[in-house]
């Protein structure tokens, strides 16, 4: 082997900075901790560094054990469901601004199916699809934003834009499709 190869094989020092983990500690609070991180990372533009974050918060949450989730109170539950979403639009927030628009829109589509009326989710989503060159899909994101919140600065600023550039066909088809 290399000397690099074999450096690599002895190298334990990764295990150094590994914490013990609490055991009155629940996974809700190592996620909300974990996003909270995240979020440092997000504030000083490190990108990556805060979907790692992210996506370990998500890991925990995921890999609870059925019994110790068997128990959650209703309260509990959509706590645990609130952080989930949230992660998930922080880290799509992320995808987006390092131009990984596919799986920014992967996260917003879970967001989505989970709840479908999650603003940040649809505006993010509307971003990603923006990004993809598939305006008209970014159009019906955008507009359903404002018809959630009819006073969203970003979402008006995004849809009178995509509406000088959509043919008025493809407005009403969108229009029609939510009215039905």
């Amino acid at each position: 082997l290399t000397k690099l190869g074999q450096r690599a094989q002895t190298d334990y020092t990764k295990f150094d900075r590994v914490e013990d983990v609490p055991e009155n500690e629940t996974a809700l609070e190592i996620a909300l901790k974990l996003k909270a991180e995240g979020n440092n990372k997000f504030k000083t533009t490190d990108f990556k560094g805060a979907i790692s974050h992210y996506s370990e918060a998500l890991n925990t949450l995921g890999n609870e054990s059925v019994s110790a989730t068997k128990d959650l109170t209703e309260q509990q539950k959509q706590d645990r469901s609130n952080c989930k979403l949230a992660v998930l639009s922080n880290r799509a927030a992320c995808y987006n601004n390092i131009r990984e628009y596919k799986k920014a829109k992967e996260d917003c589509d879970t967001i989505l199916k989970d709840d479908e009326e999650h603003i940040k989710g649809l505006y993010r989503r509307g971003e990603a699809f923006l990004n993809l060159n598939d305006e008209v899909k970014a159009y019906k994101d955008f507009y359903n934003c404002l018809l959630i919140d009819k006073k969203n600065k970003q979402a008006l600023k995004k849809v009178k834009l995509l509406r000088k550039s959509l043919h008025k066909r493809s407005i009403q088809s969108v229009h029609d499709g939510i009215e039905a």
